[in-house]
């Protein structure tokens, strides 16, 4: 990017993981079912793309919970009809946030194929019941990497496994991670 090069790096990219829509018949159906839901839950920018895109017709009116920054942006852009009623850097925090405000006994939760307990693990804790739909799945990209980095940054938790499933960096590489 410009600003990298700005600033005397050299950005070079690899991708180790894509993503796969879920959007069959069952699960659209599914999806546009959900669409009747008053509160929603969403923690990634590709579970929103590809809810978006199952619910293009109807655009859902729908209290939403979700992760800050690019995933609230793109549900503001997509979901014109709904409304974000709280959300948090991380899927933790939000957790730990609906669970002290939301007073239904269901919520409904768009995820991928793989994704962390964290959430739904806090509440049910709180007597919430949480109806997963994966609208997603990761996918790995077998990438070996040959040249040495000074520093490494990667996106997601499943990007560091297909990474480090084919890769070693060198002790002195400096790795960066978003959340923990």
């Amino acid at each position: 990017s410009k600003e990298s090069e700005n600033e005397g790096f050299i950005l070079d990219t690899k991708t180790f993981i894509r993503i796969e829509h879920l959007i069959d018949q069952h699960t659209s159906e599914t999806i546009l079912k959900a669409a009747s839901a008053k509160t929603v839950i969403f923690t990634s920018k590709n579970s929103v793309e590809a809810v978006a895109a199952a619910t293009k017709s109807i655009n859902p009116h729908w209290n939403i919970y979700c992760t800050d920054q690019s995933t609230k942006d793109l549900i503001k852009q997509l979901f014109t009809h709904s409304r974000v009623i709280g959300s948090a850097a991380d899927a933790g925090t939000l957790a730990s946030l609906i669970a002290g405000e939301y007073r239904e006994k269901e919520i409904i939760f768009f995820c991928g194929e793989q994704r962390l307990d964290t959430l739904p693990t806090i509440l049910k804790k709180n007597e919430i019941d949480v109806i997963e739909i994966p609208v997603y799945k990761t996918i790995a990209v077998e990438r070996k990497i040959e040249d040495e980095y000074e520093a490494s940054l990667v996106f997601s938790l499943s990007g560091v496994a297909h990474f480090f499933k084919n890769n070693k960096e060198s002790p002195s590489t400096i790795l960066f991670a978003i959340g923990n």
